[in-house]
């Protein structure tokens, strides 16, 4: 991490006393609540189909690309949240571990929903009625990065969800740090998260191995 990230010189544990808790509380409200719509919009497509039953139907395509661009939008909500959040500790002055926290947040999240933008282009090409079909622009890689490093996390997204899971427990203990918190719904509703991040990345583990759902993006989506 760089030196911004660093506990501040003469502080316990890197906290400093916040001179306006009520902004960052906010912050905290608001990826709360897109925690929240991620797991709720999951409720709108958690019944699957077994890929055989849609061989040669184009309609798949239009629906996962549907499905994706729900989800890109969803994700890319909640990182817009986390990065105001991330940037407001450091200007405030506060916990280095809930900056850090923040960051490993971040990181992960993108790197699920780079492992779920690759499953929808090879259910998108697996559909095409051409044996050659362009890629839209919506499922193009949104990531830089060597391609090896992609397979990798698709191989071990249960534990990228467990991760994420991780992260925000540290999130939380940072939080409880912190005396100008004391709203109980922020706990809960991070708890809560989490334990719907365990439930899905022991379904992911315990599903190995068998068929390909179209509805891949129930997970997050």
């Amino acid at each position: 991490m760089s030196q911004a990230n660093a506990p501040a010189t003469g502080t316990k544990n890197g906290y400093r006393p916040l001179s306006h808790p009520e902004r960052l509380d906010v912050l905290l409200h608001g990826i709360v609540n897109e925690m929240i719509a991620l797991h709720a919009g999951k409720m709108q497509s958690d019944q699957g189909h077994p890929i055989e039953q849609f061989h040669g139907d184009n309609r798949v395509q239009t629906d996962c690309v549907r499905q994706f661009r729900t989800f890109e939008k969803r994700v890319f909500e909640f990182d817009h949240r986390l990065h105001e959040f991330e940037r407001e500790v450091r200007r405030l002055g506060s916990s280095s571990g809930l900056i850090r926290a923040a960051y490993e947040l971040r990181k992960h999240l993108l790197q699920i929903f780079e492992v779920f933008r690759s499953d929808s282009e090879s259910i998108y090409l697996m559909f095409g009625e051409k044996t050659h079909c362009e890629i839209p622009d919506a499922l193009r890689p949104h990531l830089s990065g060597h391609p090896g490093a992609m397979a990798k996390f698709k191989r071990e997204i249960p534990e990228l969800l467990k991760e994420l899971s991780d992260d925000l427990d540290e999130v939380l203990d940072s939080l409880l740090e912190i005396p100008e918190f004391t709203d109980k719904r922020l706990p809960d509703s991070i708890c809560a998260f989490q334990g719907w991040l365990e439930y899905r990345a022991d379904g992911l583990e315990d599903f190995k191995g068998s068929c390909i759902r179209i509805r891949n993006l129930s997970f997050f989506s």
